[in-house]
Parts: C-alpha cells; structure tokens; sequence
C-alpha cells in the first residue's frame, strides 16, 4: 500500500523520507527486513530521476509502514534517549 505525496518547493528525497517516517536512516519493515528510507521511496518511484532538488509538484508514491514497524536510528537520536 502506497500513500502519494506531491513535493513542495525544495523537496529532497531524504526529507520526504523524514517526513513520511521519521527518518533517513534504516526502518523495519513488517517481516524484519530493514531498508534505508530514503532507498525505499526511490525504489516506489523508478520513474524518477536522483535529482537533489525535486521539482516542485511531482507526484511520489510513499509505502506506507505500520507506525509500529518504524524504527529510528539511535543515532539520529540525543544522547539523552539512546
């Protein structure tokens, strides 16, 4: 299942992979499996090209993860909640 998105003025891949789940790093999906976010956009998106500004108005497919399967890089954490 896939949400869309349509990128702002300065959208870059890894931002919309922060935005849409709270990351640039790996999250894990349902089976285990972990994947870098910003990776498993693109890969919704073949069409696309790795620009590191998006157009603006472009229309992105984003997979949707149970907010339970997200993990957060503990190093993008503060120290205070490694």
């Amino acid at each position: 299942m896939t949400m869309e998105y349509i990128t702002l003025p300065g959208d870059r891949w890894d931002l919309i992979a922060y935005k849409s789940y709270g990351t640039v790093g790996q999250i894990a999906l349902e089976d285990g499996q972990m994947v870098n976010a910003m990776s498993y956009i693109v890969q919704a998106n073949p069409g696309l090209k790795l620009d590191s500004i998006l157009s603006e108005g472009l229309l992105l497919q984003v997979p949707v993860i149970p907010s339970a399967a997200v993990k957060t890089d503990p190093q993008l954490l503060p120290p205070w909640k490694r």
